[in-house]
């Protein structure tokens, strides 16, 4: 994937790893204050970490977990005492830019619930087990990797909530873990641009943006059990383009149930466009515009595919129970069922 700059002032580059001397505390389980260096150790008694800045106009530079736990704990930005109700809740900025997380012990890093939000860019890479809300203030820069397992967090098989990207997505999201682990929902209003969106072996059950979505090739938007929902559409309700794979069964299998877009380009590939709440026969890919990606449906295709322009390539291994409608050329539709 191709790196942005971490941060730009008008005297040049500026590498986020540090924080201001003094200007960033923490604590362990509500305890005393402590000036953050860099490093907090936690243990199996551990429950919370927070992490603060003293001004929100302040960055916090990159956390490094030591210690080994096996039981779920919450790193938390900002001086909160515990998560959130709902992972859709919008969060304070607890800084400007964030250099990101990570926990030397495999087993510790499993363990973290992160939830928490900047100002600005997340300039680090975030490495923890569950993501539970990540709000992104300007642009996400850096690798997002959620390593917990199947429920461990009791959050249904969810390694990955919310992430809320205000600015553009540019870097990778990856739920990692083996079993059922997969990703809620990603948006960004300025688009996302290169870096994948990936549930290893889960679902991704919605990706959102507001600007235009081009992940270049080997990148892609991949679930191993499905890829429910992807839409791109602005404020001003006008369809942006997806260009990308778009591989719902890279696993034991998974379908497609909506994608809605201006035009489409790539590739997608699923099992089935699958058809839930009596929407069988109903449209599942709509395209505004030309529908270039080169689509093929391993199984079924319970709901149809539209586009206002061109259909280029679609193939149903088994069963259409849809329509397949182009107002431009239909050039290639094989239907083997």
């Amino acid at each position: 994937m191709r790196r942005a700059p971490l941060a730009l002032t008008a005297l040049g580059m500026l590498v986020l790893n540090t924080s201001s001397d003094g200007a960033v505390h923490y604590s362990v389980n509500g305890g005393t204050a402590q000036a953050f260096t860099g490093s907090i150790g936690v243990s199996t008694d551990t429950t919370r970490v927070n992490v603060w800045a003293d001004s929100a106009s302040e960055n916090i530079g990159a956390i490094e977990i030591t210690g080994y736990t096996n039981v779920s704990f919450a790193l938390i930005l900002g001086t909160a005492s515990g998560l959130p109700t709902n992972p859709t809740t919008s969060l304070t900025p607890a800084c400007t830019h964030f250099a990101g997380v990570t926990a030397i012990n495999a087993t510790t890093l499993a363990s973290m619930r992160f939830v928490g939000a900047m100002s600005g860019d997340l300039t680090g890479d975030l490495n923890v087990g569950q993501v539970y809300r990540l709000q992104v203030g300007d642009d996400l820069l850096a690798d997002v990797k959620a390593h917990s397992t199947d429920n461990q967090h009791s959050d249904d098989g969810l390694a990955i909530r919310q992430i809320v990207v205000l600015g553009e997505m540019l870097a990778d999201v990856i739920a990692a873990a083996t079993g059922n682990c997969g990703i809620e929902k990603v948006s960004a209003v300025d688009g996302i641009t290169d870096g994948s969106i990936v549930a290893l072996y889960g679902v991704i059950r919605e990706i959102e943006s507001a600007g235009p979505i081009s992940i270049e090739s080997p990148g892609s938007i991949s679930g191993g059990n499905g890829v429910w929902k992807i839409t791109a559409i602005d404020g001003e309700e006008v369809p942006q383009d997806i260009t990308a794979d778009i591989i719902a069964n890279a696993g034991s299998g998974g379908s497609i149930r909506e994608i809605f877009c201006g035009n489409l380009a790539g590739s997608v590939t699923a099992d089935s466009i699958e058809a839930t709440s009596g929407l069988l026969g109903t449209t599942g890919i709509v395209v505004v515009g030309d529908l270039d990606a080169k689509v093929d449906i391993v199984v079924d295709a319970d709901r149809g595919i539209s586009a206002t322009g061109r259909i280029d390539s679609v193939r149903v291994r088994r069963d259409l129970h849809a329509s397949i409608v182009a107002e431009g050329a239909l050039n290639n539709v094989q239907v083997d069922g």
